[in-house]
């Protein structure tokens, strides 16, 4: 891959992934996948070119483009062109596929759906600006409730 491209890396490249399911070198970095969260994060690098397997996700994905090119297509639909900052949101059991083009890379964050209900954020009080350690603060104060 070019030298622009690496330095350009937001998360390590990870593993070559094995097996049968890709044509071409993609690499795999898990990021998270601690089972209190719930959601595993992975960064997905393609070499130019590389493509994977028809597959689907059982509960669904949502795919967010951090770097490079390619194509994305549903089965049955037209492909789509796919850029640096893209979110694709996949339905649950939806047959896709994905694509590189010859000459450019690209990254991605796949990212499954938390398949339990959860509150998204549950908001408190303010932080104040004594808890940043800005003068008359204290930088060891911990935030709390």
């Amino acid at each position: 891959m070019s030298s622009s491209f690496e330095s350009d890396d937001l998360f390590p490249r990870g593993a070559v992934i094995p097996g049968d399911h890709f044509k071409g070198t993609a690499w795999l970095e898990m990021l998270d996948t601690d089972p209190v969260f719930n959601c595993p994060i992975g960064n997905v690098t393609f070499e130019p070119g590389a493509r994977n397997s028809w597959h689907k996700h059982p509960g669904g994905q949502i795919l967010l483009v951090t770097g490079g090119s390619g194509f994305y297509q549903e089965r049955g639909k037209p492909a789509r062109r796919l850029r640096r900052g893209d979110v694709v949101k996949i339905l649950p059991n939806v047959g896709i596929g994905t694509v590189r083009p010859p000459t450019a890379p690209s990254r991605t964050l796949p990212l499954p759906p938390i398949l339990r209900k959860v509150t998204l954020c549950g908001w408190s009080r303010s932080a104040t600006k004594s808890m940043t350690g800005r003068p008359g603060g204290n930088p060891r104060k911990t935030l709390r409730e």
